[in-house]
C-alpha cells in the first residue's frame, strides 16, 4: 500500500501513469490478487469478467423503453444505437454503452432484441463500429470506441464511455464472440473485411492522443495487425473495383483516401478540391456509394479551428470511375448545396450519416443531430425534402432526434435510422405519404446518470442522457415502458420516500432554465398544445410525480438567468432529515441573486405548481466557489441535524454541522478535481451560446448516513485528456484529514484504460463495525469497506467487484443509490437501464467476508431507517 502510494504521487505530475507504469501497479498488487483469486474461486484475471467478484443477486429493473408522456404518436425510445446492421435473416444493434443486441423480428410490431454479449468472453460494451461479413453473413464483428453522446471534455475523445477494449469477431451469427488480437485503447470506428481473412479497422483516436487515429490491417483474421495509415478515419467503404475508401477528421487534408491493394497503400482521393473554408476541419466525415456504383457522397461535419462553437457541415460528391481511370490525387469533388447546417448543437463531438438508397440511382438519405433531423435528397435535381414533417408526413410521427446511421430493411422495403433514442424506421422513404415507426420494441438499453427507488409504490425515477427524466410504473416488470415526465436530458432524480404518495423528483440539463431547444420532437409537441391552449401538463424544468399526479417546481420563475445554473448536470437534493425541502445551489449573477444554497418548502397538501412559495436563502457560498456537489442534512454525534450542509467544489470541502453554528468551515481536498466544461453566454441577452460541454459530473461526494463527519470524495483528474490518476479518499473527520483508498481499484475493474470512478456511496454496517464504500466504474460497482469507531481505516487492500458478470452485466454504472426503508441499492448505468439488489445489507456482508477471510462471522444487520425520518 505504501508503495503504490509512492509510485502514484512520483509520475502523477508527468501523466502517463496509465499508459507507461501501469505494469508497476500490478507488480505492486499481484500477491494480493492471487490471494484473492484464491478466495474467491474466480477465472484467470483477464478482462472484466475475470476479475475477483462477490455474488450479489442484482436484477434487472427496466425498463424496455420510454413514452414522453402525452405524446400522442406514443412513439417509444431506447439509448443511443450506433450502428445497425443485417446478416442473413438477423439484426444487430450496436449500443454505445450497453453491448451488442439481435433480433428476427424487425418487422413486427414490437421486435424483440436479445444482448448477445452477456456471458460472452469479451472485455467491452462501449459499442462504436459494426460489420457483417459480405461473404460470410453469420460473421459479426463488433469495435469499442468512445461513441456516446456524453461528452466530458472540449472533443470526441473525453467522454463517460465504457472501456475501449479493442475488436470482438462471432462466426455463428452472434451464439458466441472472442476478442481479437486488436490493440486496446483505440476509439474503432469501422471495420470492412475484403477478404475471408484480411481485415481493415479504422480508428478515430487513441485513449491518450485525440489526433492518434488510422487505419489498421491483418492478414490472419484478426490474430496480428499492422498499422497502414496514421490518419484520423471514420469510414471504410468497399467501392469496388478492388478499391477501398476512407473518409478522415481532425485534419483539412485528406479529407479522404484510397487503396486499390487491399489497404496496404493509400493516397489521397482529391483532397485538393475539398473546400472546408478557412480555418475550417471536419470533426466527422462518412461516405456512401449510389445505387449507379460510381457517385460517392461524403458528408462531413465541421468546425472552427479556433473558435469550437462554429460548427457546420458539407457534402461533395464524385465519381469513382473517374477517379480510377486517371490519377486519384486529381479526382474532382463538387460541392452539394444544403438547406441547413447538419449540426445544429455545435458541439464537434456529433455525427451525421449519409446512405444512397438501394435501387434508385439519383436519390440518398441524409440525417444530421437536433433541427436536422432526416432528409431524402435527389443528387440530379438537388431537392431536399424534410422526412419528418407535413406533407411528408401526416401522422405527426418523428424519429428520435441526434442521428448516427442508416440501414436499409429489405424486407419491408424501409429506411432504419439509428439514433440517441434508439431505431426507427420510415416507411415508404421514396415519397410522401409515409410515417416513422419504433423498432425498439423490448430492448433494455438506457443511458442514465441517476435513478432512486419508491419502495412503497415499488417504481423507479431515473434521468436518461438524452432520453427525459423518466418515472417507471408502479411494480412494473422490466420490459415496461417508462414515462418520460420532463424533458431534453434527464440528469439528477431523487426521491422524497417520508411523504406519501413519495415524491419522485427528475431534472433536465441546467435544470431547465435557458435550454435550448432545437429538438423537432419537443417542438412539435409543444406547438400542438399551444395550439389548443393547453400547457397544463407542462413540468418544467423541475418536476415531481406524486401518485398520478406531476407537480413542476417553479425554479424558473425565481431565477430566470441561465448563468445562475452554469453545469449541464446541476446539483441539487433533498434535506434528508426534511425531503420536503428542495434545496439547490445557484450561480450569483447579481445582488438580488447571490451565489447561494436555496431551498423550496413543498407543502404537505401541494397540488399545483402555484400552491410552491418562492425559495429562501439557506446559506450563501464563499466567494468564487463554484459547487459542484453537495448534501443536505444528516447526522452529528448521533443526532438528526437538518442543517448539515457539506458541498465541494474542485479544490475545497465546505461544512456546516450543528456543532458548527452558521459557519461553513473550509477544509483543502486531497487533490483537485477537474471543473466541467461550461457554455458562454452572450453578453446582451444572457442567452447561452452552444458550443462543447460537460455532459456528466466531474466530481462526486458521499456521506454516511450515520455520521455526516464521514465523507469520501473522488473525480476526474482531468477533462482536457485521459491521463491523470484516479483516486478515491476518504475523511473520518469531515474532511480535516483525508486517507487514499484507491489501493487496487484500477486491477479489480479489469479494464484496459480508465476506471471512471465516481458514484460514490455510503452503506452503514453498524452491528458488524464497518462501512461498505461503493464506487461506479467503467465495469459495474466495485466495493471496499472501512472500519468504525476507533478503527476507521480500509479494512482490505483491494476492492472487489460487486457482483459477478452473470449478475450485473460489463456496464459504465453512472451511480449508485441506497433505498434504506426496503434496504435496496439502486444502479443507475449508463447503457444497461436500472439495476436492483434486494436484501443489500446481506450481500454486502458476504462481500466483506470475501474480502476478509479471517473476519469475524458477520452478524444481521439493523436497518438504517433510524438516521432518518419516519415513513408517514
Amino acid at each position: 500500500m505504501y508503495l503504490h502510494v509512492i509510485v502514484d504521487t512520483k509520475f502523477e505530475s508527468l501523466g502517463i501513469w496509465d499508459m507507461s507504469l501501469r505494469c508497476t501497479r500490478v507488480m505492486v498488487v499481484a500477491m494480493l490478487f492471487v490471494a484473492m483469486l484464491a478466495v474467491v474461486g474466480a477465472e484467470d484475471p483477464r478482462g472484466p469478467c475475470g476479475v475477483p467478484a462477490s455474488p450479489a443477486s442484482w436484477e434487472f429493473a427496466g425498463p424496455a423503453t420510454y413514452a414522453v408522456r402525452n405524446d400522442p404518436t406514443n412513439m417509444t425510445s431506447a439509448g443511443a444505437i450506433n450502428n445497425i446492421v443485417l446478416g442473413g435473416s438477423t439484426w444487430f444493434a450496436g449500443t454505445v454503452n450497453g453491448g451488442v443486441w439481435k433480433s428476427t423480428s424487425l418487422g413486427d410490431a414490437v421486435p424483440k432484441w436479445t444482448n448477445v454479449l452477456d456471458g460472452q468472453p469479451v472485455t467491452c460494451s462501449s459499442i462504436a463500429a459494426l460489420h457483417v461479413s459480405t461473404a460470410a453473413p453469420s460473421r459479426i464483428y463488433a469495435g469499442c470506441g468512445g461513441s456516446t453522446s456524453s461528452e466530458e471534455g472540449r472533443d470526441w475523445n473525453v467522454m463517460n464511455s465504457g472501456d475501449w477494449g479493442g475488436l470482438m469477431v462471432s462466426n455463428d451469427n452472434g451464439a458466441t464472440w472472442a476478442m481479437t488480437a486488436f490493440p486496446p485503447n483505440h476509439y474503432i470506428t469501422n471495420v470492412l473485411e475484403i477478404s475471408a481473412t484480411t481485415l481493415l479497422v479504422s480508428t478515430q483516436s487513441m485513449l491518450y492522443s485525440a489526433t492518434a487515429g488510422g487505419v489498421w490491417r491483418s492478414t490472419d483474421s484478426g490474430s496480428t495487425w499492422t498499422q497502414v495509415s496514421n490518419v484520423p478515419t471514420f469510414t471504410l467503404l468497399d467501392v469496388g473495383h478492388g478499391a477501398v475508401v476512407a473518409t478522415h477528421g481532425h485534419l483539412a487534408a485528406p479529407g479522404v483516401s484510397i487503396s486499390t491493394d487491399g489497404g496496404l497503400q493509400w493516397q489521397a482521393l482529391g483532397s485538393s478540391s475539398l473546400e472546408w473554408g478557412a480555418n475550417i476541419v471536419p470533426f466527422y466525415t462518412c461516405a456512401t456509394l449510389l445505387s449507379d456504383k460510381d457517385t460517392l457522397v461524403l458528408g462531413a461535419l465541421t468546425v472552427h479551428t479556433t473558435n469550437s462553437s462554429m460548427t457546420n457541415s458539407a457534402l461533395f460528391t464524385t465519381s469513382v470511375r473517374k477517379a480510377l481511370s486517371g490519377k486519384p490525387t486529381e479526382a474532382s469533388w463538387s460541392a452539394l448545396s444544403q438547406p441547413t447546417s447538419m449540426d445544429q448543437d455545435s458541439m464537434p463531438k456529433d455525427r451525421m450519416a449519409v446512405f444512397g438508397d438501394p435501387a434508385v440511382p439519383d436519390l440518398f438519405y441524409v440525417a444530421g443531430n437536433a433541427g436536422a433531423l432526416a432528409w431524402r435528397v435527389n443528387v440530379t435535381t438537388s431537392v431536399w425534402t424534410q422526412l419528418w414533417d407535413a406533407p411528408d408526413v401526416m401522422d405527426g410521427s418523428l424519429p428520435h432526434g441526434d442521428c448516427r446511421n442508416y440501414a436499409w430493411d429489405p424486407q419491408g422495403e424501409r429506411l432504419v435510422l439509428v439514433s440517441d433514442g434508439g431505431i426507427f424506421a420510415r416507411v415508404q422513404p421514396r415519397a410522401p405519404g409515409g410515417k416513422w415507426v419504433s423498432l425498439n420494441g423490448d430492448i433494455q438499453e438506457m443511458e442514465y446518470l441517476t435513478a432512486h427507488y419508491d419502495n412503497r409504490g415499488d417504481r423507479f425515477v431515473a434521468g436518461a442522457q438524452d432520453n427525459c427524466a423518466q418515472v417507471f410504473p408502479t411494480s412494473a416488470s422490466g420490459d415496461a415502458v417508462a414515462v418520460g415526465f420532463v424533458e431534453g436530458d434527464g440528469t439528477v432524480t431523487l426521491v422524497d420516500n417520508v411523504h406519501n404518495p413519495a415524491r419522485l423528483y427528475g431534472t433536465t440539463q441546467f435544470m431547465g432554465v435557458g435550454t435550448i431547444d432545437r429538438d423537432p420532437h419537443m417542438q412539435a409537441r409543444r406547438h400542438a398544445k399551444a395550439a389548443v391552449g393547453d400547457d397544463d401538463d407542462d413540468c418544467g424544468g423541475l418536476c415531481f410525480a406524486q401518485g398520478d399526479a406531476f407537480i413542476g417546481v417553479p425554479l424558473a420563475m425565481y431565477f430566470p438567468e441561465p448563468a445562475s445554473f452554469p453545469y449541464f448536470v446541476q446539483p441539487y437534493t433533498l434535506n434528508v432529515q426534511d425531503p420536503a425541502k428542495v434545496v439547490f445551489w445557484a450561480n450569483g449573477t447579481n445582488a438580488s441573486h447571490p451565489s447561494a444554497f436555496y431551498q423550496f418548502d413543498i407543502p404537505a397538501d401541494v397540488k399545483d405548481t402555484d400552491d410552491i412559495k418562492a425559495p429562501t436563502v439557506v446559506m450563501r457560498s464563499p466567494p468564487g466557489a463554484q459547487i459542484l456537489n453537495f448534501v443536505s442534512g444528516g447526522m452529528t454525534a448521533g443526532v438528526a441535524d437538518p442543517t448539515v450542509l457539506i458541498g465541494m467544489s474542485e479544490t475545497t470541502l465546505y461544512v456546516r454541522t450543528a456543532a458548527a453554528g452558521d459557519t461553513l468551515m473550509a477544509h483543502p481536498l486531497p487533490a483537485t478535481f477537474a471543473s466541467p466544461v461550461t457554455l458562454a453566454y452572450m453578453s446582451h441577452t444572457g442567452a447561452r451560446i452552444l458550443g462543447p460541454l460537460s455532459h456528466g459530473r466531474t466530481t462526486s461526494l458521499a456521506v454516511a448516513s450515520s455520521d455526516s463527519s464521514v465523507i469520501a470524495v473522488t473525480g476526474w483528474p482531468s477533462i482536457s485528456t485521459n491521463a491523470g490518476l484516479e483516486l478515491v479518499f476518504a475523511s473520518h473527520d469531515a474532511g480535516k484529514t483525508w486517507t487514499d483508498v484507491t489501493g487496487g481499484l484500477f486491477e479489480a475493474t479489469g479494464v484496459h484504460g480508465k476506471t471512471r470512478a465516481g458514484g460514490l456511496l455510503w452503506v452503514d454496517l453498524a452491528e458488524n463495525n464497518a462501512r461498505a464504500l461503493l464506487v461506479s466504474t467503467t465495469n459495474g460497482v466495485m466495493v471496499n469497506f472501512v472500519g468504525t469507531g476507533a478503527n476507521q481505516t480500509v479494512e482490505a487492500a483491494g476492492w472487489i467487484r460487486f457482483g459477478a458478470c452473470s449478475d450485473f452485466p460489463i456496464v459504465l454504472n453512472s451511480a449508485v443509490s441506497y433505498e434504506h426503508y426496503s434496504d435496496t441499492l439502486v444502479a443507475a448505468t449508463m447503457g444497461r437501464g436500472v439495476y436492483r439488489l434486494k436484501n443489500a445489507k446481506s450481500a454486502l456482508l458476504a462481500a466483506r467476508q470475501l474480502l476478509l477471510p479471517n473476519s469475524p462471522e458477520p452478524v444481521p444487520e439493523r436497518s438504517s431507517a433510524e438516521y432518518f425520518p419516519p415513513q408517514k
